[in-house]
């Protein structure tokens, strides 16, 4: 059975919060990163969805997706350095999203 669009976001959120987690404890910064990420992802599906829509995903389309992933990152990055602190949990966070756009 194939995974839908939909579920592979789905995964990759609970991967990331599952690795916020691993210490036991989600701090206000990993928290202000899960609801960025949270939030895009929410535009990512959105993107994604309208380029399906007609079976076809042109060129336009897939630099429209691409880019979105760029934004993505780059917004949980600024909020990970907002503090100007990047905790190992932060980093393991964004290197998850990392691998995790780079698979979708």
């Amino acid at each position: 059975m194939e995974t839908s669009e939909d579920d592979k976001l789905q995964n990759i959120l609970t991967d990331i919060f599952l690795i916020a987690l691993e210490d036991g404890v989600i701090s206000k910064d990993e928290q202000a990163i899960l609801q960025q990420i949270k939030h895009d992802m929410r535009s990512f599906r959105e993107t994604i969805a309208k380029a399906e829509e007609d079976g076809i995903i042109t060129e336009e389309e897939k630099r429209e997706i691409n880019e979105f992933r760029k934004t993505l990152l780059n917004n949980a990055y600024e909020v990970t350095k907002s503090d100007h602190v990047i905790s190992a949990d932060e980093r393991a966070i964004i290197s998850k999203l990392i691998k995790a756009l780079m698979n979708t």
